[in-house]
């Protein structure tokens, strides 16, 4: 079978149909065969050289930042520790809080007592409060009582105060006075600031704050009167 030779002046096009049709006969594929080869051959060339649309061209915004493949992977096992990372804190934190329970043993200077959590935290802004508000480990005793070192007596009239508002007796209210600053219980001071044992000691250490040494100015003044 003979086919028709293209015009030297034909466009590239044919000069390939010719090339994929003369193959084509070298091989043994007859004329309607051949011209689907180099049917084939067009489209495929075609396609190879033909522009991308829009869709083809869109680029990932992390592709067009220049981040490759294992680069993501990177960013995707950072983010992972960054989550175990504010997990961790978020335990620690958790754990950085003591659990007070609702009724609180007490060792107060060898001396038991019991009461509830709330009672202690009667006065929100005393160290009293702050011990038992869990941001603080309590020592404990071999009992499992919260120790607090300091007479366990007058700890008592501390505690029928917060519970009650009762005061303590005008003997005891002096060294009461004295614990429940140590304590900073500043609403029982100033309950007891009034009662005549307390009143007489905060009008003796104004005068020694004012005079010094009140208690030899006293004698040497009386030792003149005489």
């Amino acid at each position: 079978m003979s086919l028709p030779l293209a015009s030297s002046s034909g466009s590239s096009t044919e000069e390939e149909d010719f090339k994929a049709k003369s193959a084509s006969v070298a091989i043994g594929v007859n004329g309607d065969d051949a011209n689907r080869w180099a049917t084939s051959r067009r489209q495929s060339a075609s396609s190879l050289t033909a522009p991308r649309s829009a869709e083809s061209r869109r680029v990932s915004p992390l592709a067009a930042a220049g981040v490759g493949f294992n680069d993501m992977e990177s960013v995707g096992s950072n983010q992972q520790q960054q989550k175990h990372q504010r997990q961790q804190r978020q335990q620690q934190k958790q754990q950085s809080t003591y659990q007070c329970p609702a009724v609180v043993p007490l060792n107060v200077g060898g001396v038991s007592y019991i009461t509830r959590r709330s009672t202690l935290l009667k006065e929100p802004d005393s160290m009293l409060a702050a011990m038992f508000s869990g941001r603080h480990e309590m020592q404990r005793d071999r009992h499992g009582y919260y120790f607090i070192d300091t007479n366990g007596v007058y700890f008592g009239y501390i505690l029928d105060y917060l519970r009650h508002g009762k005061l303590p007796p005008n003997e005891a209210a002096l060294p009461v006075y004295q614990e429940a600053g140590y304590f900073g219980l500043a609403g029982l001071q100033e309950a007891l600031a009034v009662t005549p044992a307390v009143a007489k000691e905060i009008v003796r250490q104004r005068h020694e704050e004012q005079f010094g040494d009140y208690a030899d100015l006293r004698a040497r003044v009386i030792a003149a009167a005489i």
